[in-house]
Protein backbone atom coordinates (compact mmCIF):
# COMPACT_ATOMS: atom_id res chain seq x y z
CA UNK A 1 0.00 0.00 0.00
CA UNK A 2 1.34 3.42 -0.96
CA UNK A 3 0.95 6.34 1.47
CA UNK A 4 -1.43 8.10 -0.94
CA UNK A 5 -3.72 5.05 -0.88
CA UNK A 6 -3.93 5.28 2.89
CA UNK A 7 -4.41 9.06 2.81
CA UNK A 8 -7.25 8.85 0.29
CA UNK A 9 -8.99 6.22 2.40
CA UNK A 10 -8.73 8.26 5.60
CA UNK A 11 -9.28 11.72 4.12
CA UNK A 12 -11.94 11.57 1.38
CA UNK A 13 -12.45 15.33 1.75
CA UNK A 14 -8.75 16.19 1.71
CA UNK A 15 -7.61 19.29 -0.15
CA UNK A 16 -6.53 18.52 -3.74
CA UNK A 17 -3.16 20.22 -3.15
CA UNK A 18 -2.40 17.99 -0.18
CA UNK A 19 -3.53 14.86 -2.00
CA UNK A 20 -1.35 15.78 -4.99
CA UNK A 21 1.60 16.29 -2.64
CA UNK A 22 1.22 12.76 -1.26
CA UNK A 23 0.64 11.34 -4.74
CA UNK A 24 4.06 12.61 -5.78
CA UNK A 25 5.67 12.32 -2.36
CA UNK A 26 6.97 8.75 -2.13
CA UNK A 27 10.55 9.83 -2.77
CA UNK A 28 10.42 12.65 -0.23
CA UNK A 29 8.98 10.36 2.43
CA UNK A 30 11.65 7.75 1.75
CA UNK A 31 14.42 10.36 1.87
CA UNK A 32 13.10 11.42 5.29
CA UNK A 33 13.34 7.82 6.52
CA UNK A 34 9.59 7.25 6.69
CA UNK A 35 9.87 3.77 5.24
CA UNK A 36 7.97 1.56 7.68
CA UNK A 37 4.27 1.29 8.56
CA UNK A 38 4.98 2.45 12.12
CA UNK A 39 6.83 5.59 11.06
CA UNK A 40 4.20 6.42 8.46
CA UNK A 41 1.40 5.93 11.00
CA UNK A 42 2.98 8.32 13.49
CA UNK A 43 3.79 10.93 10.82
CA UNK A 44 0.24 10.85 9.49
CA UNK A 45 -1.26 10.98 12.99
CA UNK A 46 0.44 14.35 13.49
CA UNK A 47 -0.39 15.59 10.00
CA UNK A 48 -4.06 14.61 10.09
CA UNK A 49 -4.55 16.22 13.48
CA UNK A 50 -2.82 19.46 12.48
CA UNK A 51 -4.82 19.73 9.24
CA UNK A 52 -8.08 18.16 10.47
CA UNK A 53 -7.90 15.38 7.91
CA UNK A 54 -6.01 17.45 5.29
CA UNK A 55 -8.73 20.12 5.15
CA UNK A 56 -6.91 23.06 6.80
CA UNK A 57 -4.43 25.18 4.87
CA UNK A 58 -3.83 28.09 7.23
CA UNK A 59 -4.34 28.54 10.97
CA UNK A 60 -7.74 30.13 11.45
CA UNK A 61 -7.92 33.64 12.85
CA UNK A 62 -11.67 33.38 13.35
CA UNK A 63 -11.65 33.04 17.13
CA UNK A 64 -14.99 33.60 18.86
CA UNK A 65 -15.43 34.77 22.43
CA UNK A 66 -16.20 31.15 23.35
CA UNK A 67 -12.99 29.96 21.67
CA UNK A 68 -10.93 32.55 23.49
CA UNK A 69 -12.61 31.81 26.81
CA UNK A 70 -11.77 28.13 26.42
CA UNK A 71 -8.20 28.98 25.42
CA UNK A 72 -7.78 31.09 28.55
CA UNK A 73 -9.25 28.37 30.74
CA UNK A 74 -6.77 25.87 29.28
CA UNK A 75 -3.93 28.15 30.34
CA UNK A 76 -2.87 29.23 26.87
CA UNK A 77 -1.89 32.80 25.89
CA UNK A 78 -2.53 34.16 29.38
CA UNK A 79 0.86 35.84 29.43
CA UNK A 80 -0.17 38.12 26.56
CA UNK A 81 -3.27 39.64 28.17
CA UNK A 82 -3.92 41.26 31.55
CA UNK A 83 -7.23 39.43 32.02
CA UNK A 84 -9.60 36.89 30.52
CA UNK A 85 -11.96 39.69 29.51
CA UNK A 86 -9.19 41.46 27.59
CA UNK A 87 -8.39 38.28 25.73
CA UNK A 88 -12.03 37.61 24.90
CA UNK A 89 -12.29 41.13 23.47
CA UNK A 90 -9.95 39.99 20.69
CA UNK A 91 -12.81 38.00 19.11
CA UNK A 92 -13.25 39.21 15.55
CA UNK A 93 -9.76 40.72 15.51
CA UNK A 94 -7.79 37.68 14.42
CA UNK A 95 -4.95 39.50 12.70
CA UNK A 96 -4.30 41.64 15.76
CA UNK A 97 -4.60 38.58 17.99
CA UNK A 98 -1.90 36.64 16.10
CA UNK A 99 0.40 39.66 15.96
CA UNK A 100 0.18 39.85 19.77
CA UNK A 101 0.52 36.17 20.68
CA UNK A 102 3.15 35.35 18.01
CA UNK A 103 4.99 38.69 18.11
CA UNK A 104 8.57 38.95 19.35
CA UNK A 105 9.16 35.20 19.24
CA UNK A 106 9.84 32.39 16.75
CA UNK A 107 11.83 34.86 14.68
CA UNK A 108 8.89 37.26 14.36
CA UNK A 109 9.22 40.99 14.90
CA UNK A 110 7.03 42.95 17.33
CA UNK A 111 3.26 43.15 16.79
CA UNK A 112 3.63 46.28 14.67
CA UNK A 113 5.49 44.33 11.95
CA UNK A 114 2.56 42.02 11.24
CA UNK A 115 4.88 38.98 11.34
CA UNK A 116 2.70 37.08 13.79
CA UNK A 117 -0.22 37.00 11.39
CA UNK A 118 1.88 36.66 8.24
CA UNK A 119 3.81 33.68 9.57
CA UNK A 120 0.98 31.92 11.40
CA UNK A 121 0.55 28.16 11.00
CA UNK A 122 0.37 26.77 7.47
CA UNK A 123 0.61 23.46 5.72
CA UNK A 124 0.93 19.81 6.54
CA UNK A 125 2.45 20.35 10.00
CA UNK A 126 1.32 23.97 10.39
CA UNK A 127 4.74 25.60 10.01
CA UNK A 128 4.70 28.61 12.35
CA UNK A 129 7.01 31.59 12.91
CA UNK A 130 9.25 33.55 10.57
CA UNK A 131 12.36 31.63 11.61
CA UNK A 132 10.74 28.32 10.65
CA UNK A 133 9.69 29.65 7.24
CA UNK A 134 13.21 31.01 6.71
CA UNK A 135 15.16 27.96 7.87
CA UNK A 136 13.01 25.36 6.12
CA UNK A 137 12.99 27.50 3.02
CA UNK A 138 16.79 27.44 2.96
CA UNK A 139 16.81 23.70 3.56
CA UNK A 140 14.30 23.06 0.77
CA UNK A 141 15.59 25.66 -1.67
CA UNK A 142 12.24 27.49 -1.67
CA UNK A 143 11.54 31.08 -0.55
CA UNK A 144 8.95 30.27 2.10
CA UNK A 145 9.86 33.42 4.03
CA UNK A 146 9.21 35.66 1.03
CA UNK A 147 6.07 33.79 -0.03
CA UNK A 148 4.59 31.86 2.93
CA UNK A 149 1.74 30.43 0.86
CA UNK A 150 4.23 28.25 -1.05
CA UNK A 151 4.07 25.99 2.02
CA UNK A 152 0.57 24.86 1.01
CA UNK A 153 1.22 24.18 -2.67
CA UNK A 154 1.20 20.63 -4.03
CA UNK A 155 4.84 20.93 -5.10
CA UNK A 156 6.19 21.98 -1.71
CA UNK A 157 3.66 20.99 0.98
CA UNK A 158 5.57 17.96 2.27
CA UNK A 159 9.01 19.56 2.27
CA UNK A 160 8.95 21.77 5.40
CA UNK A 161 6.97 19.15 7.32
CA UNK A 162 9.51 16.44 6.56
CA UNK A 163 12.39 18.76 7.40
CA UNK A 164 10.78 19.39 10.79
CA UNK A 165 10.22 15.65 11.26
CA UNK A 166 13.85 14.83 10.50
CA UNK A 167 15.23 17.68 12.61
CA UNK A 168 13.17 16.46 15.55
CA UNK A 169 14.48 12.89 15.16
CA UNK A 170 10.88 11.74 15.12
CA UNK A 171 11.56 8.43 13.34
CA UNK A 172 13.35 7.10 16.42
CA UNK A 173 10.39 8.14 18.60
CA UNK A 174 7.99 6.47 16.18
CA UNK A 175 10.04 3.27 16.26
CA UNK A 176 9.50 3.04 20.01
CA UNK A 177 5.86 4.14 19.74
CA UNK A 178 6.30 7.34 21.76
CA UNK A 179 3.50 9.54 20.43
CA UNK A 180 3.74 11.88 23.42
CA UNK A 181 7.38 12.70 22.66
CA UNK A 182 6.53 13.27 18.98
CA UNK A 183 3.63 15.52 19.93
CA UNK A 184 5.85 17.62 22.20
CA UNK A 185 8.43 17.93 19.41
CA UNK A 186 5.87 18.97 16.77
CA UNK A 187 3.51 21.01 18.94
CA UNK A 188 5.83 22.28 21.64
CA UNK A 189 3.39 20.85 24.18
CA UNK A 190 0.61 18.30 24.20
CA UNK A 191 -2.23 20.30 22.65
CA UNK A 192 -4.57 17.96 20.82
CA UNK A 193 -2.93 14.88 22.28
CA UNK A 194 -6.19 12.92 22.48
CA UNK A 195 -6.97 13.71 18.85
CA UNK A 196 -3.48 12.68 17.72
CA UNK A 197 -3.85 9.35 19.54
CA UNK A 198 -7.26 8.80 17.94
CA UNK A 199 -5.82 9.42 14.49
CA UNK A 200 -2.98 7.00 15.22
CA UNK A 201 -5.46 4.26 16.14
CA UNK A 202 -7.46 4.89 12.95
CA UNK A 203 -4.34 4.80 10.79
CA UNK A 204 -3.03 1.61 12.39
CA UNK A 205 -6.43 0.00 11.90
CA UNK A 206 -6.48 1.04 8.24
CA UNK A 207 -2.98 -0.33 7.73
CA UNK A 208 -3.80 -3.64 9.39
CA UNK A 209 -1.02 -6.00 8.43
CA UNK A 210 -0.34 -4.22 5.15
CA UNK A 211 3.16 -3.23 4.25
CA UNK A 212 4.02 0.23 3.00
CA UNK A 213 5.34 0.60 -0.53
CA UNK A 214 7.01 3.99 -0.25
CA UNK A 215 9.81 3.79 -2.77
CA UNK A 216 11.58 1.21 -4.86
CA UNK A 217 15.15 0.70 -3.80
CA UNK A 218 18.12 -0.90 -5.50
CA UNK A 219 19.27 -4.25 -4.22
CA UNK A 220 22.13 -3.50 -1.86
CA UNK A 221 24.21 -6.16 -0.15
CA UNK A 222 25.25 -5.82 3.47
CA UNK A 223 28.72 -4.33 3.78
CA UNK A 224 31.28 -7.09 3.30
CA UNK A 225 28.78 -9.47 1.69
CA UNK A 226 28.02 -10.46 -1.87
CA UNK A 227 24.43 -10.39 -3.09
CA UNK A 228 22.97 -13.84 -2.63
CA UNK A 229 20.65 -15.40 -5.20
CA UNK A 230 19.66 -18.72 -6.65
CA UNK A 231 21.91 -18.10 -9.64
CA UNK A 232 24.93 -17.43 -7.46
CA UNK A 233 24.18 -20.47 -5.35
CA UNK A 234 23.95 -22.68 -8.44
CA UNK A 235 27.22 -21.35 -9.79
CA UNK A 236 28.91 -22.02 -6.47
CA UNK A 237 27.46 -25.51 -6.37
CA UNK A 238 28.79 -26.30 -9.84
CA UNK A 239 32.31 -25.34 -8.82
CA UNK A 240 32.02 -27.27 -5.56
CA UNK A 241 30.81 -30.39 -7.35
CA UNK A 242 33.69 -30.19 -9.85
CA UNK A 243 36.28 -29.88 -7.12
CA UNK A 244 34.67 -32.62 -5.06
CA UNK A 245 34.74 -34.91 -8.07
CA UNK A 246 38.49 -34.48 -8.38
CA UNK A 247 39.05 -35.03 -4.68
CA UNK A 248 36.95 -38.19 -4.55
CA UNK A 249 38.29 -39.93 -7.64
CA UNK A 250 41.93 -38.85 -7.76
CA UNK A 251 43.22 -41.45 -5.28
CA UNK A 252 42.06 -44.32 -7.46
CA UNK A 253 43.27 -43.18 -10.87
CA UNK A 254 46.59 -42.52 -12.54
CA UNK A 255 47.90 -39.03 -13.26
CA UNK A 256 46.30 -39.00 -16.69
CA UNK A 257 42.86 -39.46 -15.12
CA UNK A 258 43.56 -36.73 -12.60
CA UNK A 259 44.51 -34.35 -15.40
CA UNK A 260 41.25 -35.11 -17.22
CA UNK A 261 39.18 -34.53 -14.09
CA UNK A 262 41.10 -31.31 -13.36
CA UNK A 263 40.19 -30.12 -16.83
CA UNK A 264 36.53 -30.88 -16.15
CA UNK A 265 36.76 -28.90 -12.88
CA UNK A 266 38.34 -25.97 -14.72
CA UNK A 267 35.43 -25.92 -17.17
CA UNK A 268 33.03 -25.94 -14.22
CA UNK A 269 34.83 -22.95 -12.74
CA UNK A 270 34.52 -21.03 -16.02
CA UNK A 271 30.80 -21.82 -16.19
CA UNK A 272 30.38 -20.63 -12.62
CA UNK A 273 32.19 -17.35 -13.37
CA UNK A 274 29.96 -16.73 -16.41
CA UNK A 275 26.84 -17.27 -14.32
CA UNK A 276 28.11 -14.92 -11.63
CA UNK A 277 28.83 -12.20 -14.20
CA UNK A 278 25.32 -12.53 -15.60
CA UNK A 279 23.88 -12.30 -12.10
CA UNK A 280 25.95 -9.18 -11.35
CA UNK A 281 24.72 -7.49 -14.52
CA UNK A 282 21.12 -8.29 -13.59
CA UNK A 283 21.58 -6.76 -10.13
CA UNK A 284 23.13 -3.57 -11.59
CA UNK A 285 20.31 -3.29 -14.13
CA UNK A 286 17.69 -3.67 -11.39
CA UNK A 287 19.41 -1.01 -9.31
CA UNK A 288 19.43 1.48 -12.21
CA UNK A 289 15.76 0.88 -12.95
CA UNK A 290 14.76 1.32 -9.29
Amino acid sequence: MRPIDLVRRLCPGGRPEYLAAFEAGDGLLAAAGITTPKRLAHFLAQVLHETDGLTIFVESAGYTRKNLSDTWDQGNWRRYFPSKAAMMDMAGHGEQLFNIVYGDRMGNGPPSTGDGFRYRGRGVLQTTGREAYRSYGRRCGVDFEGNPDLVITAEHALKPALAEWVDGKCNAMADRGDIEAITRKINGGVNGYTSRCAWLRRIESALGGAGVDIARRPIVATVGEKPKSTTAAVAGSVVTVGVAAVASVAPSVDWTGVAILAGIAAVAVVVGVVLLVRHHRAVVKAAKEA
